[in-house]
């Protein structure tokens, strides 16, 4: 499980809980059955037995979950077959038993030995930190020695998750937020009336819009653990972040759930205690996974408290000289649903894509906090700082099939973005701009580069099957209702 989740970077600390209970559980397990049968074949059986059905519950309800069948049907079977196991192993022949446990010993080092090799690649690029280098970037970049780093003004990339554009919010979820949209303009912002995202997730689009490119050629399996390493660099390394170091910038980087760590930044700010979602995963695959979310210290906790955070640092006084690129991903407004229009909720309240009403509700709390960092980024960094918020894809109210409907499209791929740029940049944007193409214009304008702008594409593809695209730009690209 921590080799599927090093690209996560979970804490530490919950990766020594999780190993630590897996062997404490072990040798429990040992000292006691030890004396339910002394012979020391069967004994070996018999824990391993009882670690596999202890660590491999989860796995198996999450199989027959999706049948109907919950933890009131499974848990007796579970336990039954587990009796029935054991009374079978108690009656092993000595050879038999002999025998059995030397093949699960060379099966158990097989399937370790394949995880490592598995590894490899994962821990080699995040080693290396390797991104292949664009072929027109060096001489894009050329132009952008001019004028000194001192002079140039603090950058804020702000994520916000699921954030719909303002269309799909008059047509789908039937709320007008021309109020937030104003306000943002009489700050200055340009807010792209057809914007659209190049890609439907946020593992995929990330890595598009920090390397201002779309996604290399990825072979044809359809999951995302073989391309974890290759994406991770690609969005903890890329290029937003190397040119702007080249420019002299710091970097700070405020964590979220999912991407809580950036050991490259001169600021690292995450919330210390983080949210344990790597050890609440291990625990849900536990014979405790029915109890995780009432035991004390093991829920998950509250998003809201990893959003709160974000809102102070973001705009936090810098510890670093020079100008500084801040980059923050907000997992709000997408859903599980925190807060209520005025305010946060004592506890998450729903988890569901398709609740429109509790995905307004938390909207409309996020916009009055969106337009209080601006302010705070002001007070820190001046008002000349340059904002771009943006969504990384839409909501998904309606669902999100294989086969898509032009509604869907329309929805998950039409996004929130909007940027306060200089003058002289903002005559080069333009309202169907797409992630890929926000820093090539930001870098021409701030730095004087010439990144050619790419065509503004929308690849649309389900959790299920994430390198399985369909073109979505007709669908996305239409505005539809009155303008924004």
């Amino acid at each position: 499980m921590w080799l599927r989740n090093w690209t996560e970077e979970p804490a530490a600390t919950d990766i020594a809980l999780t190993f630590a209970g897996s062997l404490g559980w072990g040798a429990l397990a040992s000292v006691m059955l030890r004396p339910v049968i002394r012979d020391a074949s069967r004994h070996a059986l018999l824990v391993a037995l009882a670690v596999l059905v202890a660590l491999g519950y989860g796995h198996c309800y999450n199989v027959v979950n999706s049948l109907g069948v919950w933890h009131r049907h499974l848990l007796p079977a579970w336990l039954a077959t587990f009796g029935l196991l054991t009374a079978g192993i108690a009656c092993l022949p000595a050879l038999v038993a002999v025998r059995l446990t030397a093949w699960l010993r060379n099966a158990a080092v097989t399937v370790i030995a394949w995880q490592l090799v598995a590894a490899l690649p994962v821990l080699w690029a995040d080693v290396t930190h390797a991104v292949a280098p664009h072929p027109a970037a060096a001489s894009a970049a050329t132009a952008g020695s001019s004028g000194s780093a001192a002079s140039r003004p603090d950058v804020y990339y702000l994520i916000v998750d699921g954030y719909a554009r303002g269309d799909v919010l008059r047509a789908v979820h039937q709320f007008d937020n021309g109020e937030f949209l104003d306000a943002l303009r009489q700050r200055g912002f340009f807010v792209a009336s057809q914007a659209r995202a190049n890609y439907a997730q946020t593992r995929l689009s990330l890595p598009a819009s920090l390397n201002m490119d779309y996604l290399p050629p990825l072979p044809t399996t359809n999951e995302y653990e073989p391309h974890h390493a290759e994406l991770r660099v690609l969005r903890k390394y890329g290029r937003v972040l190397r040119r702007f170091r080249q420019q002299g910038y710091r970097y700070r980087h405020v964590g979220s759930a999912h991407f809580r760590r950036a050991a490259d930044a001169d600021e690292e700010l995450y919330l210390g205690n983080g949210d344990g979602s790597y050890r609440n995963a291990f625990l849900q695959t536990t014979l405790l996974g029915p109890l995780v979310g009432k035991l004390a210290g093991l829920s998950r906790g509250n998003p809201a408290d990893v959003h709160e955070f974000q809102f102070k640092a973001i705009a936090q006084q810098k510890t670093v000289d020079g100008p500084l690129f801040t980059f923050a991903h907000i997992c709000c407004p997408h859903p599980p649903y925190v807060y209520g229009r005025h305010g946060r909720l004592p506890q998450p309240v729903g988890d569901d894509d398709a609740n429109s009403s509790l995905y307004v509700e938390q909207l409309q709390y996020l916009n009055g906090r969106v337009l209080e960092l601006i302010d705070a980024i002001d007070r820190t960094s001046g008002p000349g700082a340059v904002i771009v918020l943006q969504a990384d894809h839409g909501s998904a109210s309606l669902g999100m099939d294989q086969t898509p409907s032009a509604e869907q499209l329309f929805e998950r791929m039409s996004i929130f973005s909007a940027y306060r740029v200089p003058e002289a940049t903002r005559q080069e944007l333009y309202p169907t701009i797409t992630p890929v193409n926000s820093f090539r214009v930001l870098f021409n304008g701030l730095f004087g580069d010439n990144w050619p702008l790419l065509p503004d594409e929308s690849h649309y593809s389900t959790y299920q099957r994430p390198f399985e695209f369909t073109d979505a730009r007709a669908e996305a690209g239409r505005e539809r209702g009155a303008e924004e």
